[in-house]
């Protein structure tokens, strides 16, 4: 078929026009007013508040310098072998240390009551403790009452107790739970005591502030106390392993016994072997006598070998 024959019948009508496609409309990158507004008024809300606490802390700052609203002197009582005036000017120079703190270390209100109290027991071992007041609300004068650590026994570095000779060694005053926290250098604090201890510490050389023999002290002192009940006069106690300590008799021999036995069993067990034949009346050769193992006793006499009783 011809090609001439073929009508155009889109000839003489406008092609249609293709729309531009339509674009969404853009988020306004600038806000609102009102919400700039309200978002101004917030961050002057915050920096008001952090104005008003900053002039807070300023006068409080400024009144805790205040000369009247000040620790003005310290008393100190209680005090029986420390001098008063070495507590006070520890307290003072705490409270005054040389440097500039926000808020006055000597105002009556303000002053670290408690660290001070625990200060004053840490740096003088001879201080069980410490207690802090003030008279009146306002008052400038600080009172510190101190309970100082009573002498129960002396711990010595030499064999006091094992020895029947006095040591000579130097000599500690030791108070009811073995605390060592003194040096027994005056004459009245030498020769006041009925009971010597030794060893039983961590450091011999620097016993002042350790324990003699910690979680033991309180079986050693039943012991003791046992034995005087029944006619003995023990003159102290030595501790000579994790296991055992012994006993010194004013009698004039020692006894070896073990942390955990019963005490009353114990003097028991020394008194029926006193009582028997074979030591009745020889107290005085006695070397020592070994309770350690319950009903086995075991004694030895000055010269001689160990025997089982």
């Amino acid at each position: 078929m011809s090609s001439n024959r073929i009508i155009d019948l889109r000839k003489g009508k406008p092609a249609p026009r293709r729309e531009a496609p339509q674009r969404r409309p853009e988020r306004a990158d600038r806000r609102s007013p009102l919400r700039s507004r309200r978002r101004r008024a917030r961050l002057l809300a915050v920096f008001a508040v952090l104005l008003v606490l900053a002039a807070a802390a300023y006068g409080v700052h400024a009144l805790s310098y205040m000369s009247r609203l000040n620790i003005q002197s310290v008393r100190v009582t209680g005090t029986r072998a420390i001098p008063s005036e070495i507590i006070s000017s520890f307290v003072e120079s705490t409270l005054d240390d040389g440097s500039y703190h926000f808020f006055s270390r000597k105002n009556i209100f303000l002053y670290p009551k408690k660290a001070l109290a625990e200060g004053i027991a840490r740096n003088f071992p001879r201080i069980q403790s410490a207690s802090l007041s003030r008279g009146s609300v306002l008052s400038g004068v600080l009172s510190v009452t101190v309970r100082e650590r009573l002498p129960y026994a002396r711990w010595c570095s030499g064999t006091p107790v094992l020895s029947s000779e006095e040591s000579q060694e130097e000599c500690f005053l030791m108070d009811e739970n073995g605390y060592i926290f003194a040096a027994a250098d005056s004459p009245d604090e030498r020769v006041s005591f009925n009971y010597v201890f030794e060893r039983g510490i961590a450091n011999s050389s620097e016993p002042i502030g350790t324990t003699f023999a910690p979680g033991h002290l309180p079986g050693i002192t039943a012991l003791l106390k046992f034995l005087t009940n029944a006619g003995f006069t023990p003159r102290g106690a030595s501790i000579e392993n994790e296991q055992d300590f012994h006993v010194r008799l004013q009698q004039g021999f020692f006894i070896k016994a073990s942390y955990g036995q019963d005490a009353a069993q114990l003097v028991r067990n020394l008194q029926l072997i006193l009582a028997s034949d074979t030591l009745t009346g020889k107290e005085g050769d006695i070397e020592y006598v070994d309770l350690r193992f319950g009903n086995r006793v075991y004694y030895k006499l000055k010269g001689e070998a160990e025997t089982r009783a």
